[in-house]
């Protein structure tokens, strides 16, 4: 029973560390989202400055342009980081509920085992 304990707590520990490391997996992925939308907003910005200005000079224009099209490098980037954010997300949740499963087995063997040696020692009086 004492090594079942250990495992229960071992697998307590380790559930403990999955959601923590879910935590801080959310955490990055909505500060990714806020930097996307941050973003997307500048770039919005940039197309209507680009849309007014069309009308003046073309040196001007080819200026937004190029904003325009860098924004829209550094969104596609930050788009990409905040899948791989999500998809880590996915992967640390993955680990913490088959953690939970773990400690929920380890729970249900060490109530079976004190339950055989009760039955041991009533069979054995």
């Amino acid at each position: 029973q004492a090594q079942a304990q250990a495992q229960a707590e071992h697998l307590a520990l380790e559930l403990s560390a999955a959601k923590k490391a879910t935590e801080t997996a959310e955490l990055r992925a909505n500060t990714r989202l806020d930097e996307v939308n941050a973003l997307r907003a500048k770039l919005q910005e940039a197309e209507a400055a680009a849309q007014a200005l069309r009308s003046g000079a073309s040196q001007t224009q080819e200026q937004a342009a190029g904003e325009i099209a860098s924004l829209r490098s550094q969104l596609a980037a930050l788009q990409a980081t905040l899948q791989q954010s999500q998809e880590e997300l996915a992967a640390v949740r993955a680990r913490e509920a088959e953690s939970a499963r773990s400690l929920s087995a380890a729970a249900l063997a060490g109530l079976e085992l004190g339950q055989h040696k009760e039955e041991l020692a009533r069979l054995t009086q």
